[in-house]
């Protein structure tokens, strides 16, 4: 017996590949908006969050179970966990289907000009990883069931925003901006960065105006409950490591 290759890459990409949008010939917005229409039919309670995803961390993945939490913490009424009773609660929802999680990725190029490659943020030019391959690190993310007898996917659909988002309406699509998204699909509940001052902005304008009435807003603090690591000298992130490597 001689084994000299196995089928690792096929066999992730049936895992995940469904869950991605990656048809650049059709409109992204198009695909999501069907996906929501899907959910809705079901009962479930729909979340939504964006983000770089630049270099996956651990906090990144903090962030997504922290979405997943804060939706199954809405549905419960709970504005804060005080007890096991409610802690099992909350991760019984939040590693279940009850909870969808739509999580929008910035293109490439959109990350070229906003953040990462930007030498204003940070002070540095960064190294980043391509659109195919963050979604892909983020689709491969699971979160134990609260019987830890199972896994569930810790993402339920990945698309993706910014310029060149979409090959159809190009930038007149509505995926060309994250607030923009949410107001027109309306999720349950939409979870921003503290410091995405404009997609706050943005999404708490459309709620007030009546676009979006019925959608919940939680903005989080990045640090709140953040891993840390001394040798970085405070939270881990991308900018952190990144700096870290220069010295």
């Amino acid at each position: 017996m001689n084994i000299q290759r196995a089928p690792a890459r096929q066999l992730m990409e049936v895992d995940f590949g469904y869950r991605i949008f990656s048809e650049f010939a059709e409109c992204p917005y198009d695909a999501v908006d069907l996906k929501v229409q899907e959910w809705r039919d079901l009962g479930r309670y729909i979340v939504f969050t964006a983000g770089c995803y630049d270099i996956l961390g651990l906090n990144h993945i903090r962030g997504l179970v922290q979405c997943r939490a804060f939706g199954a913490m809405s549905l419960l009424g709970l504005e804060t966990v005080s007890n096991d009773d409610e802690f099992n609660e909350v991760h019984r929802i939040a590693s279940s289907n009850e909870i969808a999680l739509i999580v929008t990725v910035d293109t490439d190029e959109a990350m070229a000009s906003n953040k990462s490659r930007n030498s204003s943020n940070g002070n540095s030019l960064k190294p980043t990883l391509g659109w195919e391959t963050r979604v892909a690190m983020l689709a491969s993310q699971s979160i134990p069931t609260n019987d830890g007898q199972n896994r569930i996917n810790l993402v339920d659909y990945i698309t993706r925003h910014g310029e060149h988002s979409c090959c159809v309406h190009g930038e007149c699509c509505i995926n060309a901006d994250n607030a923009q998204m949410s107001a027109k699909f309306r999720p349950d509940l939409v979870v921003v960065n503290s410091g995405s001052l404009k997609t706050i902005s943005d999404t708490s304008e459309y709620i007030q105006n009546g676009a979006i009435s019925d959608t919940k807003l939680i903005i989080f603090e990045e640090c709140e409950g953040a891993y840390y690591y001394q040798l970085l000298g405070g939270i881990i992130s991308t900018t952190a490591i990144i700096d870290r490597v220069r010295l």
